[in-house]
């Protein structure tokens, strides 16, 4: 009876440690999945911008549309994304915030260059996640063994 309980014990160990690793490696995947997000969206932005005369508002509700973070108060396009570091969602959200001030080609500019901060993101998390994702799943899955075989 008490082989049985210390093998649960040990099993429940394991098991959670190793979530560990891969919710660590899900949660830099989904990172990199909402940078993706992101870039798509100011891809529909210039496509709106260049073919329809819509309001700055709606092309930005349209194009942003689904991505989570983003949200009109009062008529202002927000982005509030706690897993974004704040220097990227303020540059966002000046992005936002200067939509619709010029004429289509500085608009066109400004797409440009928060399309390439958000790629140059991208890329960098794309090689970290690579270098570092198998690792946190085998130190989640190594940890745990370890754990259960030291309590048996």
């Amino acid at each position: 009876m008490k082989m049985t309980v210390k093998i649960l014990g040990v099993l429940v160990i394991t098991v959670s440690i190793s979530l560990f690793g891969f919710l660590k490696s899900y949660r830099e995947r989904s990172y990199i999945r909402l940078l993706e997000k992101i870039a798509e969206a100011l891809t529909r932005v210039d496509t709106a911008l260049r073919l329809t005369a819509d309001c700055r508002g709606k092309i930005l509700s349209s194009s942003f549309d689904g991505v989570d973070g983003f949200c009109m108060h009062n008529g202002e396009a927000q982005f509030i994304n706690k897993s974004i570091p704040d220097t990227l969602c303020s540059e966002i959200n000046a992005f936002f915030s200067d939509f619709g001030s010029g004429d289509i080609i500085l608009e066109r500019q400004r797409i440009k260059r928060i399309w390439g901060v958000i790629k140059t993101a991208i890329e960098k998390e794309q090689k970290e996640y690579a270098a570092s994702h198998k690792v946190w799943q085998t130190v989640g899955v190594c940890a745990g063994l370890m754990l259960g075989i030291m309590l048996i």
